[in-house]
């Protein structure tokens, strides 16, 4: 609520707004108010300030919400809201008032092409799409747009991932293997750092810089078996080896620099096992048929073959009921980036994107 003759001004850091700020931001990437009363405004003019660039939104008459700005160039902004009527500028009145929406709806990517898809991978610069029955990899913008088919006629392809300069597929064709090809050349294989593993599925990369085991597992792809209950890396020079042994049914694995997160199907459980040495692993997440796992900078998101995409504390595994979205057909793959979780509905051919927080959340 503001008084009549004040401006709103407030600071953005990671997707929260200090009360009483007026304005909201919710899951949608949005912020949205209610206005009502006398003081009642024909539109706003809302001004994001960011250390080196600026964005100016205008809510027309009417509307309760404005998107906020995806191209601004920093994740922290401060926001300033002065009312438009009859085309002067003034400060907002106390009729302002502000309301967060709780509830966030996925937004469809219309991604054409599409065959049972499975695994998902990016690095910002697109999305990367593994089909397991056409045996195609679709590529697109982040946004969805642009999709063409960049590898074709793979046997099974489960996961992908990607560094932005190469990305690799895991198929259980011929044996099992893992494959990298280049970014800019997909026709042609770059490497092939895993091969004999019957029943690999979902693969994650990470870089040897986001945590202290650099010498041991220095730019690895993760994967697991299905069928023999193991998880492993692979060096991207060729050579690979399992991390853990006999955990069941297990699909899909990420790292965060500290602890490995594995989703072990049969046991309901999201696995978390230390990779320093030391052996150890727990039962991390209660969660009903996991099937992927991915990861920022305060969350898990896991998609379940019970229909749900869920965020959980990567400190304490508490699962976010607010933040549950069910009655999703067949989620597999799921991949954080920025402001956004993207996943795979097999059972619909789609991709999807729901906005989960600024990129420093």
């Amino acid at each position: 609520m503001a008084a009549s003759g004040e401006e709103i001004r407030i600071s953005l850091e990671g997707g929260r707004i200090p009360a009483p700020s007026g304005l909201a931001v919710n899951k949608n990437n949005e912020l949205t108010w209610e206005s009502s009363g006398a003081g009642e405004q024909t539109g706003f003019l809302l001004t994001f300030f960011g250390n080196v660039s600026k964005r100016e939104v205008t809510a027309a008459a009417g509307t309760t919400k404005a998107a906020i700005p995806t191209d601004l160039a920093e994740t922290r902004y401060l926001v300033e809201a002065r009312a438009v009527k009859n085309g002067n500028y003034s400060p907002p009145t106390a009729a302002l008032k502000i309301s967060i929406k709780l509830s966030s709806a996925p937004e469809d990517l219309k991604i054409g092409g599409l065959d049972e898809p499975q695994g998902i991978a990016t690095y910002g610069k697109g999305l990367y799409i593994a089909n397991q029955h056409s045996g195609k990899i679709i590529q697109a913008d982040m946004d969805g747009k642009n999709a063409k088919t960049a590898i074709d006629k793979l046997e099974t392809p489960m996961g992908i991932a990607t560094n932005g300069q190469l990305f690799w597929v895991a198929t259980q064709g011929s044996g099992g293997a893992v494959t990298g090809y280049s970014t800019d050349n997909p026709c042609s294989k770059f490497n092939e750092p895993v091969k004999g593993k019957p029943g690999v599925n979902y693969l994650s990369y990470f870089s040897s810089d986001i945590h202290r085991y650099s010498e041991k597992y220095s730019d690895p792809l993760l994967f697991t078996s299905q069928g023999k209950g193991w998880a492993a890396w692979g060096y991207l020079t060729g050579s690979c080896g399992e991390i853990l042994s006999d955990l069941g049914d297990l699909r899909g694995m990420t790292f965060d620099g500290e602890f490995l997160y594995i989703a072990s199907r049969d046991r309901g459980k999201v696995i978390r096992a230390r990779v320093d040495g030391t052996g150890g692993k727990e039962d991390f997440i209660t969660v009903a048929k996991p099937e992927d796992i991915t990861w920022n900078a305060r969350h898990l998101y896991v998609t379940s073959d019970d229909g749900r995409l869920i965020r959980a504390s990567r400190l304490t595994g508490a699962i976010d009921q607010s933040f549950t979205i069910s009655n999703l057909n067949k989620p597999r793959g799921v991949q954080v980036w920025g402001n956004y979780v993207y996943f795979v509905e097999q059972g619909d051919n789609r991709v999807s994107r729901v906005f989960v927080g600024w990129a420093v959340e």
